[in-house]
């Protein structure tokens, strides 16, 4: 089960899918038969903390040229269809080259000119401050009429993925060459989504035949619980919270908990783990390049490795890379 934080397409999307790609004919080339899917899959055009981003840098709209390839950059992201290069082109490339043009080919006569010079440059650049917003707006607006921006309450279940993917692996163990042994794995977004599926799936079996020999956890995400955040973490709660609303649909302090694993284990109504069936979470020495605040934040692990090893599961926990 792959991740990207739940987005994808666009350019974003190409990237993560290209890398998702390759990591499943990582195991193919080792001879491991692998049925891979990807959680990422852009439902909505857009979230909250994409407007949150360009309003942070409304500074930048002054600059002449510049201001353009913000906007650029927010549609390319999630670009998608051929009417979204005709947006880019329209509210982005063209008036982004006019911008150039007029600021450098006035910017000698303004400095000539004295005061009035100098008024013109600044009214010139503080233009931006409008220019860029209405373009902004008109981008969602023209992503709106082309239905790219999808009903919020319209959202995958990817549990129901995973249960499509595995049970067409069981029904195709010819195919895959394999002798009926599955491996669950996940990483990122989808080390969220493979845990989630894996407390259901991994309970001690009732009938002796047990779904996964082991679940292997990559860099997951498992805890989406902000209200007991303290410090720094506490200014950056409202905007997780957004992001975990626009995305998965967990807008309150009970979903949250709801879609983290690891206050799930801590549920009556989890399940013994069957101990058989072994856990492997990994994560990377430096996740995110070693910024600790977001590390702590998205791949934190202890917690649920500590549920899993109270409900009776075997665990191995192991850093790398």
């Amino acid at each position: 089960v792959c991740g990207l934080l739940w987005l994808g397409e666009g350019l974003l999307g190409f990237i993560g899918l290209n890398f998702n790609d390759a990591f499943g004919y990582a195991f193919a080339r080792q001879g491991v038969p692998c049925v891979q899917i990807h959680t990422p899959q852009r439902h909505i055009a857009q979230t909250r903390v994409m407007e949150l981003a360009l309003a942070a840098c409304s500074p930048l709209y002054v600059v002449p040229g510049l201001r353009f390839l913000l906007l650029a950059s927010d549609i390319c992201m999630l670009l998608t269809s051929k009417m979204d290069l005709w947006l880019l082109l329209l509210a982005v490339v063209l008036p982004g080259i006019l911008d150039a043009v007029v600021a450098t080919s006035l910017a000698v006569p303004m400095l000539l000119l004295g005061p009035v010079g100098w008024f013109l440059s600044f009214a010139n650049m503080a233009a931006g401050l409008v220019i860029v917003p209405l373009l902004h707006c008109a981008v969602r607006l023209g992503q709106y009429m082309l239905g790219e921006l999808e009903d919020r309450s319209n959202y995958r279940n990817y549990l129901k993925e995973v249960e499509a993917a595995v049970t067409w692996a069981e029904k195709h163990q010819a195919l895959l060459g394999n002798d009926g042994r599955l491996v669950l794995c996940g990483y990122s977004s989808g080390g969220h989504v493979a845990s989630l599926y894996g407390l259901e799936q991994c309970v001690v079996p009732t009938n002796g035949k047990r779904r996964f020999e082991a679940v292997v956890l990559v860099s997951g995400i498992y805890d989406l619980r902000t209200e007991s955040w303290e410090g720094v973490k506490r200014f950056l709660a409202p905007i997780h919270n957004m992001l975990y609303g626009d995305i998965i649909a967990a807008d309150s302090d009970a979903k949250r908990a709801q879609a983290s694993p690891a206050a799930v284990l801590q549920t009556k109504q989890q399940k013994d783990l069957d101990p058989d069936c072994t856990w492997w979470v990994l994560n990377a020495k430096k996740e995110l390049m070693g910024l600790p605040i977001f590390e702590e934040i998205l791949f934190e692990s202890s917690t649920l490795v500590a549920g899993l090893k109270a409900k009776g599961a075997t665990v191995k926990r192991a850093e790398c890379g």
